[in-house]
């Protein structure tokens, strides 16, 4: 079945985003926490959870923006490749350490949640093996048919020749 290709919604590529980006900014709010006791500035807890909120919705904001571009460009929903994470790590850093000098006004501060926040990413674009090509949706097709089957292969096998199961 070829049916020509459409992107997701850029509403819904969003979406996921904002949350599955929670994982990493979640690490990096952990991550920076840590590293501010060996500051001698010691940020307010609010201070650092703004940064961090802030900086998660702007970095899965333009992330979102430009995996849907280069979607569009690979016809395909999940392409993989380098360019997404070298984006989004350059958008995340960026973003944390803006925000947290705007708020801080001091340099070691500002590098330190921007580390955080790089080191945060790496760990989950690592995890996640983002540079791999994804499933096409006929793929997805596929894979979900042989689950069903399966599933119900199973459910046959377990049932068994012995009625009193049923």
């Amino acid at each position: 079945m070829t049916t020509t290709w459409e992107p997701v919604p850029l509403k819904y590529r969003w979406i996921g985003h904002l949350i599955t980006g929670v994982v990493p900014s979640a690490l990096t709010f952990a991550l920076a926490a840590g590293g501010t006791r060996l500051l001698p500035y010691k940020p307010l807890d609010t201070d650092l959870q703004g940064t961090v909120t802030w900086g998660w919705l702007i970095t899965e904001s333009l992330s979102a923006v430009f995996d849907q571009r280069y979607a569009i460009k690979h016809q395909h929903d999940a392409p993989g490749g380098w360019a997404p994470i070298y984006c989004r790590l350059a958008s995340c850093t960026a973003a944390h350490f803006a925000l947290s000098y705007a708020v801080s006004s001091s340099a070691r501060y500002a590098s330190l949640v921007a580390a955080s926040a790089g080191a945060a990413e790496l760990t989950c674009a690592c995890a996640l093996k983002n540079w791999e090509k994804g499933m096409s949706r006929e793929e997805v097709r596929d894979a979900w048919k042989k689950t069903v089957e399966m599933t119900k292969a199973m459910r046959e096998e377990s049932r068994g020749p012995n009625p009193t199961h049923q």
